[in-house]
């Protein structure tokens, strides 16, 4: 298959004027395709590319070829291999085994839209919403670069997907199949009762109202089920950060040292920033924070 190379692009008028950006994500993200290979497009483009005004890749004499999704297909795995052995800089037959258990990750490995703009964001287009081809190329290249050594050096370049850890669980269900009973004998009814106690009594009743025996036995008959085990809906939800800082009725004050407004957890505080900055997972003070040490 005759292809353009990186050194000697035609002179057509993507090269020229640039490539429009329409065009570009039409060929990263082409609508005849489900799941395109976005970040293996994204490489060839830098590769082989400027894409036409239409969003191909073209080939062949006077560039009269468009290259089809199956051969773009088989371009990406062979263009991965062949950039793998070259950053081994090894004989082929010692790193083989290596390269073929690395290439399935290198192919495998999808941009979604955003990071794709994200990528290329500085690069700024034209009055006519074109993007210079050399400027994008020389960043798509570095990018692929550091993905293949990335996982030369044993790393990973997709982000792992973490399950949702289940609302409830196997083995309570199963420790708890005797409140589910329709009729229970005689010796089962304390049984009954103690086990919703253990498990119910703090759900409605704080701790210094679990001296209230009598009026707890008769509550803890109202509740409903927590639900089956592959219940997708949280009935948690609102014991979660119950200590949260909260921006209803704030101050409207200037904020003041981070500390002391987290010590203010569950009340009102200056304002809406500083309740974002309170509560945002990474900046959210702790309980073992305070008091703030002081600088020697």
């Amino acid at each position: 298959m005759a292809t353009t190379r990186i050194s000697q692009i035609h002179p057509s008028t993507a090269s020229q004027k640039g490539m429009p950006i329409e065009a570009v994500f039409k060929f990263l993200f082409p609508p005849t395709l489900e799941q395109p290979e976005s970040t293996g497009r994204l490489d060839l483009l830098a590769h082989f590319g400027p894409v036409d005004d239409e969003g191909f890749l073209r080939a062949g004499m006077s560039n009269r070829h468009r290259i089809c999704d199956h051969e773009i297909k088989k371009m990406i795995s062979s263009m991965n291999e062949s950039l793998l052995y070259e950053l081994f800089a090894r004989p082929k037959d010692t790193v083989e085994v290596v390269v073929k258990e690395i290439l399935p990750k290198a192919v495998s490995h999808c941009y979604t839209e955003a990071e794709i703009r994200r990528l290329i964001s500085p690069v700024s287009a034209d009055h006519e919403n074109r993007l210079p081809f050399r400027e994008i190329q020389d960043i798509i290249l570095k990018d692929q670069r550091r993905k293949l050594l990335t996982l030369i050096h044993g790393g990973n370049i997709t982000a792992e997907i973490r399950k949702q850890i289940p609302f409830q669980n196997k083995a309570q269900k199963i420790m708890t199949r005797i409140l589910r009973k329709k009729k229970l004998i005689p010796q089962q009814e304390f049984l009954y009762k103690t086990k919703l106690l253990q498990g119910n009594a703090c759900l409605i009743a704080p701790i210094e109202m679990q001296n209230l025996s009598s009026q707890l036995s008769n509550n803890i008959l109202l509740l409903r089920g927590v639900g089956s085990v592959s219940d997708k809906w949280d009935r948690y939800c609102a014991l979660r950060q119950t200590g949260a800082a909260s921006y209803v009725n704030t101050r409207n004050s200037a904020p003041t040292d981070a500390f002391v407004e987290g010590s203010k957890a569950g009340t009102a505080i200056s304002d809406l920033k500083v309740c974002k900055t309170l509560n945002g997972p990474l900046h959210a003070p702790k309980v073992s924070t305070f008091p703030p040490k002081k600088q020697h």
